[in-house]
């Protein structure tokens, strides 16, 4: 085959898949419009039914799809709860903001993440405000997963208040240090999966505040003691006046972390141990 015939045969081929595309995508759309009976206006006048009919029949199909995504989810919590007896009862209120707020959940990944919530609140109520219900509302697929990643890197404190995104260390200034290159530390955590745009991302969903903080300063040898997804870590300073860095969880990303399951990411622990070795030492503990 000559080269000539080869671009011509490639060409039909670029031609061939682009109304391939085009078909799918038009067939997706007509299918999409017929699942919510959104289709009427494409049959011809004479076939058409009153759009009154038309808007009664797509209202009775919604109200089915909603009523099918809480039973889901409600089938979902019922194995996270238990047969011990609840020590308050679910505010009602917070009950019909949740139904409203989550009858529109269909993929079934976010389903699990609902009913997480709706059986921690059962079991423990208060543990998720409407506010926060209401962010997680606005959360599509990616930003969960966005919040997965997150929290593989976080460490909490052991009353599950404080989630924090360690990126370094840092040295008071003194005289004795004013030119020392490792008067500061810094974690990239970019090279980890989570760029400084997907901190921004998680800032703009109110999860995490988009500037860093920094720990107190703590004297030669003092220590706290994290939890980093189920590994404790004593973190212990070498030198006087040394603080850790970090991105800080809001009060609604500290109540999301709660449903994600504990899945260290060791990678970060190694760099955590290495990148900030000049001031501190990490000992684990499992």
């Amino acid at each position: 085959m000559s080269n000539n015939e080869k671009n011509l045969a490639i060409k039909k081929h670029d031609n061939n898949v682009e109304r391939t595309n085009a078909t799918s995508s038009k067939q997706q759309l007509i299918g999409l419009a017929k699942n919510y009976s959104l289709e009427g206006a494409m049959l011809p006048e004479d076939k058409q039914q009153p759009i009154i009919d038309r808007a009664l029949k797509r209202e009775r199909i919604v109200l089915l799809k909603q009523q099918q995504n809480l039973e889901a989810i409600i089938l979902k919590a019922i194995p996270h709860c238990n047969d011990e007896n609840a020590v308050n009862k679910t505010d009602q209120d917070w009950f019909n903001h949740f139904i409203k707020l989550a009858e529109n959940i269909s993929n079934t990944i976010m389903q699990d993440l609902w009913s997480k919530i709706l059986a921690t609140e059962i079991i423990q109520p208060g543990s998720f405000s409407l506010k926060t219900l209401t962010e997680f509302k606005k959360m599509s697929m990616h930003d969960a997963k966005l919040l997965g990643k997150a929290c593989s890197l976080a460490c909490h404190d052991s009353k599950n208040q404080h989630y924090r995104i360690i990126t370094g260390s840092v040295e008071q200034s003194s005289l004795f240090n004013i030119f020392s290159k490792k008067k500061l530390t810094s974690i990239n955590l970019n090279s980890l999966g989570l760029s400084y745009g997907d901190i921004l991302s998680l800032a703009e969903n109110h999860l995490v505040f988009s500037q860093e903080s920094e720990s107190h300063l703590l004297k030669k040898g003092e220590s706290i003691e994290l939890n980093f997804n189920g590994i404790m870590l004593t973190i212990q300073a070498k030198k006087k006046a040394c603080a850790l860095t970090f991105y800080k969880f809001t009060p609604i990303g500290v109540e999301l972390a709660k449903l994600i399951n504990d899945v260290p990411e060791m990678a970060y622990l190694q760099r955590l141990k290495n990148d900030t070795n000049s001031h501190f030492s990490i000992q684990t503990q499992q």
